[in-house]
């Protein structure tokens, strides 16, 4: 159910884009910028968004210019910013939190993490909204409070101490209205613990400072607040001789400002300290331990079952299970730790006197035995579990808890993955691998944009007559310091991340172009590109493709320049694994579109003949290491050859990678595959070095091409 709230999400890339509107449009309106200037724009708009979520990274104004901008005008200036980065550097952190963003998320995007964060952000601006309110409110109360009165008057002359009290100064003091009057009478009813303070005002103020002094008294109707202010008349020779004052109860005002503080740093529920109060106080301890013997664990905590005792005895049961909960974990925490509520059913706890990791795995089976302790509630005894995440502050490395609380984060995630009461833990070495896996997708993602990957292309042949029948595209990246990198140096970083996405969005639209090329050259062949599990799921995968195919003129109305059937899509057999329904759904879109779909490496995955019958590829690629194995492994060789008879069952194409030598290829032909390519055939090759190559292909084809003409099977 979509909530009330606004969301602006801003960031270039389109990939990214997606990603965050389609994570964040269930429950929320989204706005979407692609540009700094455009999410300036949009946070003007009424409705003004309630949280913005902004890439630092933008072509024309960065996402620290924007929350500069933002905080500038008095109506952008309280929206909450998550700065959304693939960098983790941090001094880029602290430059964000001390110019005012709200949090961090790191790429590549965790669902979880993202939705939590920002339910997190949202929480504490309607807790701020709330404060604002009731503070303009008691605004207005104190003033219709002084209008009232409360107010009384004294005058001292001081050249005799003599001391003279309106009615209402004896009532703010608690004494009768003949009490005897003089200096000592009034330090006497002051508070001991303010005496000293007052005397030292006061003196100075005869000395010529200001007099301005808040003070506590105790009477009959208990501690009051009062304010008292004077100011002096000079003689004719300018020396003080009286001083005129007032004395103003102001116990409501300080009574209102404790309710504030308290609003501003705790919990209102459980009484517990708050994010803001946690980060605080936590902060100052870790400064403290720099070089003391101990080190800091910290816990995010995420209750099991609450929703389940909301929803049969009521939010009041619920509510009063997170109170006894808080209560439990601030008795756990004692003097040597500190709890908050962070929001719903989520709790962080800081332990300052740990050593040795030891002390994670004994802290997480100690707090699991207080939340599990059954709840009793009249007569009914309630339970709850709780996952958590942690991560131990090796040797005090970090200095401000922000950063461990996020890692803390992340580890809960895992925890709650992995099902009910179970835990994680973050390692800062984890950390570290993070760090360098942002540097290389950050590389990445700048050779994207300055265009320093290439397409080099391998060719497929039939093994009968030498024929080319098409060319599968390989991604290479053009290194400006390294020279040229094979796919193992990026694509295994980019697994899962929707990089990955933009980097196949290229291949594919490169790969369009360059068989355009050939076409218009008068090589008529087939171009295939690889296509990664993230990139065929993606909810625009299929209309992208259309577009691109689209893109390119056609003299024939509604056809495509380029024939579908031409261009193929290889798919590891793995891929549509991951979700089996989507894919087929997928498959008969494209089969709708006229592509030609190949499933990569098979006999590596887990397809069953079901699934392959629900797919129903055109073409199956026999894994590399069954054919590079099946000259000395009798079962490699009974893999290829099952292979084979399964695409003739089925009636698809077979091609066999990895023919590596004449040796490869006589035995594939004496199997009976019809299709190859490998090292044997050629190397993959920059596009304008391909028609050099078939010219000498045709003039010099190997002995063993075409040893059994006829005999092999498509």
């Amino acid at each position: 159910m979509i909530t009330s709230n606004t969301i602006l999400v801003a960031d270039d890339e389109s990939a990214d884009l997606a990603v965050l509107v389609d994570l964040l449009e269930p429950d929320y309106r989204v706005r979407v910028a692609q540009s700094g200037q455009q999410a300036l724009r949009a946070a003007t708009r009424e409705p003004r968004p309630d949280l913005i979520l902004l890439d630092i990274q933008m072509p024309d104004l960065s996402g620290y210019q924007v929350l500069e901008a933002l905080h500038a005008q008095a109506t952008t200036r309280d929206i909450p910013v998550i700065f959304i980065t693939a960098r983790t550097a941090t001094e880029d952190e602290e430059r964000g939190l001390e110019l005012g963003a709200a949090d961090f998320i790191v790429k590549p995007i965790q669902p979880g993490v993202l939705r939590a964060r920002v339910r997190t952000q949202l929480e504490n601006k309607a807790a701020r909204d709330l404060l604002k309110d009731r503070n303009d409110w008691l605004k207005r109360d104190l003033l219709r409070a002084q209008q009232a009165g409360r107010i009384g008057s004294w005058k001292v002359d001081l050249n005799t101490d003599h001391l003279e009290w309106s009615p209402q100064t004896y009532h703010l003091f608690g004494l009768e209205p003949d009490a005897p009057l003089g200096f000592a009478t009034c330090i006497e009813v002051v508070y001991a613990e303010d005496r000293e303070r007052v005397k030292t005002a006061w003196e100075a103020a005869r000395a010529g400072e200001p007099y301005d002094i808040e003070f506590r008294t105790a009477n009959s109707e208990g501690q009051t607040w009062l304010r008292s202010i004077a100011e002096f008349v000079d003689d004719d020779a300018g020396k003080p001789t009286i001083a005129l004052g007032t004395i103003q109860d102001i116990t409501d005002k300080k009574h209102h400002e404790q309710q504030l503080e308290a609003l501003a740093f705790s919990d209102p529920l459980t009484g517990l300290p708050n994010r803001y109060a946690f980060d605080q106080r936590a902060d100052q301890r870790l400064q403290q331990m720099v070089d003391g013997p101990y080190e800091t664990c910290v816990y995010q905590i995420d209750l099991d079952g609450l929703g389940q005792i909301n929803a049969s005895l009521g939010e009041t049961a619920g509510d009063a299970v997170l109170r006894i909960i808080g209560q439990r974990l601030q008795a756990f925490a004692g003097d040597i730790g500190q709890v908050a509520r962070l929001s719903g059913d989520h709790f962080a706890l800081a332990m300052y006197e740990c050593t040795g990791e030891e002390c994670v795995v004994e802290q997480v089976e100690a707090i699991k035995q207080v939340i599990k302790q059954p709840v009793k509630l009249g007569n009914d005894s309630l339970w709850v579990s709780a996952c958590i995440g942690a991560v131990h502050n090796t040797g005090n490395l970090f200095r401000q808890v922000g950063p461990l609380l996020r890692m803390a984060d992340q580890a809960m995630y895992q925890a709650k993955m992995a099902g009910k009461g179970q835990h994680a833990q973050f390692y800062l070495s984890q950390y570290q691998s993070d760090c360098s896996l942002q540097v290389r997708l950050d590389e990445i993602r700048q050779a994207l944009r300055a265009r320093d990957f290439r397409l080099y292309y391998q060719p497929k042949v039939d093994l009968l007559n030498g024929d080319l029948i098409g060319l599968e595209a390989l991604t290479r990246w053009q290194h400006p310091e390294r020279g040229v990198l094979g796919p193992g140096e990026f694509i295994p970083h980019l697994e899962g991340h929707p990089l990955m996405v933009d980097l196949g969005d290229w291949v594919i639209d490169t790969a369009l172009a360059q068989l355009l090329a050939w076409q218009q050259a008068g090589l008529t062949t087939t171009v295939s590109v690889n296509v990664a599990s993230n990139q065929l799921q993606h909810p625009a995968f299929v209309d992208k493709l259309a577009a691109c195919l689209a893109a390119y003129p056609s003299l024939d109305a509604g056809r495509f320049a380029i024939d579908p059937a031409h261009f193929e899509l290889e798919v590891l057999e793995s891929g549509p694994m991951l979700d089996l329904n989507r894919s087929i759904e997928i498959f008969k879109r494209l089969r709708e579109i006229g592509v030609t779909i190949s499933l990569d490496d098979f006999g590596t995955g887990h397809s069953s003949l079901q699934t392959l019958h629900a797919l129903s590829p055109t073409i199956l690629k026999i894994d590399r290491s069954f054919v590079l194995g099946m000259l000395s492994d009798s079962r490699c060789q009974s893999i290829v050859k099952a292979i084979l008879e399964l695409g003739r069952s089925f009636g698809l194409k077979v091609v066999a990678e990895g023919l590596e030598t004449p040796t490869h290829g006589e035995a594939l032909i004496d199997l009976g595959c019809r299709y190859a390519q490998g090292y044997g055939i050629a190397r993959p090759m920059p596009a304008e070095q391909v028609t050099d190559w078939l010219a000498q292909w045709r003039e010099q084809k190997p002995e063993w091409i075409g040893m059994r003409d006829g005999t092999a099977s498509d």
